[in-house]
């Protein structure tokens, strides 16, 4: 769930990546599998979270490469995914429902943190 929006990650079977009122359904359970960097997979789909240099997020087959791993940063019960191949944080648009990657804010700005 978003610190900001308190809307969960969501996906779909397309790969499409974005924020929903949470409903506790399979698209908004996500496993996290690895030490250090985590792949993150969604319950329903099986699509790992990914992401490119440009700042787009999205879902795909998993891989185990660099662009599915993420440094996981805790803070006041809060916790910042950084995507390992572009340094980039795991970011939502607080007024919608867009999902991105985006420069880090220090300690994780606050649409950076997730509970």
């Amino acid at each position: 769930m978003n610190y900001v929006t308190g809307e969960c990650l969501d996906s779909n079977e397309d790969g499409h990546l974005y924020s929903l009122e949470c409903n506790g359904g399979p698209y908004q359970l996500w496993t996290a599998s690895g030490s250090g960097a985590v792949a993150l997979t969604d319950s329903a789909t099986g699509l790992c979270l990914d992401s490119d240099g440009s700042g787009s997020a999205y879902t795909r087959t998993c891989n185990n490469g660099s662009t599915q791993q993420w440094q996981v940063a805790y803070q006041s019960g809060t916790r910042t995914f950084v995507n390992v191949a572009s340094g980039k944080c795991l970011d939502t648009d607080s007024s919608t429902t867009y999902i991105f990657t985006g420069t880090c804010s220090g300690s994780g700005g606050p649409t950076q943190r997730w509970r």
